[in-house]
This record gives C-alpha cells, structure tokens and sequence, in this order.
C-alpha cells in the first residue's frame, strides 16, 4: 500500500475509531518499507516493527480491529480470531476469506468480477489504492498509467473505479 493510500486508510480508522490506538504493523524488510517508514504517520499511530514471528504475534494478541490486505497479517489475524475488513485487489475475497474468522469482511473493486490478477511485475497496485480510497469516500483523480500492461483495471473505463463489492466472510452469524 502506498503512503499517500496508507494516510487515506488512517483517516478512515481514526473516524470510525476516536481516539483508539492504532498501529502499523511493519516488517522493515519488506519492499516498501523505507518509504512508509519516511513518510511517517499522523498523531495517534504508531509504527510497530516485527522483525520475527513472534513479535507480530505479541503486536496482535490486543487487537479488537485489523484493517489490512489479503496478507500473512491478516491469516495471522483470523487465527487469533481478531475482526477484519482486509482490502482486495488481485485475490479474490471468496477464496481467500478464512472460514473461522469472527465478522472478517472484504472490500474489492467490482470491475475486478471473478478475475484473479496473475500480473507478478505490478510494485504499486492501483487495485488497493482504489478500493480503500472508495471504501473511505475519497476518491480523487485515479491514474492507472504506472500499472503493468495486462492489469485488468486497465480494461475499464476509469470511473468504474470506485464501485466496491463488499464480501461477508461465509461462517459469519449477523
């Protein structure tokens, strides 16, 4: 996730949870890492290093919310049964969600349908930037002109963008 989505997806969580910490789990060797480290984060967040395993699971035995991608973090999370809203791009939120997990919701772009991105050479996926920029009610201009020539956004126009397709987790009793 980029920075300038990384300062989008934090707004959002400190709007709908004032005044709760909130954390961001980085592992710093990770690509990107330098630059969201760089960037910094707003007042009321904080940075949280996990270098080994078991310094991210210490990092997670309080949460009560985790918002994140379709990552280790958040299979790590369903296991420890901690409530998610995981953010989709190339995956696909039915495959992906884990059976037990307590109220796990997705968000993916509806343009994206049942398609699977097998595009490996994409550094920076629009997909993510526009489903959390939606999801929080920001969307500015979107360009998909840094993203690799097969991205499926690319057969879209761009106003399509910013439709989002929420996905319950199957187990889950409202």
């Amino acid at each position: 996730m980029s920075p300038a989505t990384l300062a989008v997806l934090l707004r959002t969580i400190s709007q709908r949870h004032p005044g709760a910490p909130v954390r961001v789990f980085v592992n710093p060797m990770d690509r990107g890492a330098d630059e969201l480290i760089a960037a910094g984060l707003p007042r009321g967040a904080e940075f949280y290093f996990f270098p080994q395993l078991d310094d991210l699971v210490r990092g997670f035995a309080d949460l009560a919310q985790i918002y994140c991608t379709d990552t280790g973090l958040y299979h790590l999370a369903a296991a420890m049964e901690v409530s998610a809203i995981v953010y989709y791009g190339p995956t696909q939120p039915w495959r992906n969600m884990m059976p037990a997990q307590p109220a796990a919701r997705g968000a993916r772009l509806s343009v994206l349908g049942a398609d699977h991105c097998e595009e490996k050479s994409c550094k920076t996926p629009m997909c993510i930037d526009a489903v959390v920029s939606a999801v929080a009610g920001e969307s500015g201009p979107i360009s998909i002109e840094a993203t690799p020539a097969n991205c499926p956004l690319r057969a879209h126009p761009i106003e399509w963008l910013s439709d989002v397709a929420w996905h319950e987790n199957p187990s889950h009793k409202a």
